[in-house]
């Protein structure tokens, strides 16, 4: 890409049939992913973005006009494995994945004669109504993931990097300097295997540069779900039935710690966390449960709201005289609880596995693996530790029923028969 930023403009307006360069004015920027050259030819603008990298390592990249992404006209750009471009145009009310725009107000369109997808360089191409305003606030962002589809409503991976910048598009083309090439980092070494990443997908990988970026919004929002949800259901539910597990033959109060961490504690922060992950999806503008880790954690939700009121039954909804046997819905809840802390469990592995890189664009986080690995052992280890205080407790039981079977009036107890 051995070539200034002035001869990509001109060789730019010769292939559009403009004449007289020396009279067109316009500005370019470059960060370390690619560079954006904008030329104001009258009512229309032409917009050039320049990546020195072939098509089969974009994701896609956007382009957006204005101070911030809420609010913002975006228009978003990505190679197709057929060799097409596709152009969305997108808004977002938030900082959550834009969704298509049906009437935007400037309609830009793809420059299919000026779009290269070349073996080292991928240069896009558009043009789109001229602002009435040379001073440009513009943004731009960039994912590592290419769509699933061409289609302009495809869902978009969160971009991994993203800035504001300013072009003062009433600068002569003159003024333009320096060499693309120079603008741009000493590319990172790549490893072997690393040409792999081709085909419809695109690369999968965040670029090396980028793996230290710091969270965005949106990626805070995610973080808040699963530390909710990992509380709920990976620690306090979990450790409010050990409670029960290893306490219970030795005090008659452990029932009150196992309720008021159950249900008051645990409770709360459980539906707060799926109300919010429900609020996540429908912000993002994405169908509901639609992937392993979100249609599991829904069925985890709802198995834990038939366990708390199991709990309640079993606890609260006796006959006056007692059973006359262990009933059936005690032996539903210990199944059902142990049941559900293996979804639990299966539910937070897929979030930070799977959902979190889909979401983001960003790897599993390795540290958190191995946290949960050790805390899906310990637990498993101690419950079934627990176990061997079975015996005592069915013991207990059978003697305090004994017990009220002997205190009943001779009259109760063959009337009961």
């Amino acid at each position: 890409m051995a070539r200034t930023r002035f001869s990509a403009i001109v060789a730019a307006l010769a292939a559009i049939g403009i004449a007289g360069v020396q009279a067109q004015t316009g500005d370019s920027m470059c960060n370390s992913h690619f560079c954006i050259t904008a030329i104001l030819n009258g009512s229309t603008t032409t917009f050039e973005v320049l990546v020195p990298t072939p098509a089969d390592q974009i994701g896609w990249i956007g382009t957006g006009f204005g101070t911030q992404m809420p609010g913002s006209p975006l228009v978003v750009l990505w190679p197709n494995a057929d060799g097409t471009v596709t152009l969305s145009q997108r808004m977002a009310s938030d900082y959550v994945m834009p969704t298509v725009q049906a009437n935007p107000p400037r309609i830009a369109t793809l420059s299919e004669q000026l779009t290269t997808l070349g073996a080292s360089e991928t240069r896009i191409v558009y043009t789109i109504p001229s602002d009435t305003n040379p001073q440009q606030n513009l943004l731009w962002s960039i994912s590592a993931t290419r769509p699933p589809s061409s289609a302009v409503d495809a869902m978009l991976i969160q971009h991994y990097d993203q800035n504001t910048y300013t072009l003062d598009l009433s600068k002569p083309l003159t003024d333009l300097s320096p060499s693309l090439t120079s603008s741009f980092p000493a590319a990172p070494t790549t490893t072997s295997g690393s040409d792999s990443n081709s085909g419809s997908s695109g690369s999968d990988d965040v670029p090396a540069d980028t793996a230290e970026a710091p969270f965005t919004a949106a990626d805070m929002r995610i973080v808040a779900h699963a530390v909710l949800c990992c509380l709920a259901f990976g620690i306090l539910l979990p450790l409010g039935a050990l409670f029960a597990r290893f306490v219970r033959t030795f005090t008659p109060q452990w029932f009150m710690v196992h309720w008021a961490v159950n249900f008051w504690i645990a409770l709360p922060i459980a539906a707060a966390g799926f109300g919010y992950g429900i609020k996540l999806v429908n912000d993002s503008g994405v169908g509901h449960f639609n992937t392993p880790h979100t249609r599991a954690g829904l069925a985890l939700f709802i198995l834990a709201c038939v366990q708390w009121t199991l709990g309640f039954v079993v606890h609260y909804a006796k006959p006056k005289g007692g059973w006359s046997s262990r009933p059936a819905h005690n032996y539903a809840h210990a199944v059902i609880g142990i049941g559900m802390f293996a979804l639990a469990f299966y539910v937070i592995y897929e979030g930070f596995t799977s959902q979190w890189p889909l979401i983001t664009g960003r790897t599993a986080p390795r540290g958190m693996l191995i946290l949960w690995a050790v805390w899906v052992g310990v637990i498993s280890f101690a419950y079934i530790a627990g176990m061997a205080l079975l015996p005592r407790q069915y013991r207990q039981e059978g003697e305090r029923q004994a017990m009220k079977v002997s205190e009943r009036p001779p009259g109760m107890e063959m009337a009961s028969r």
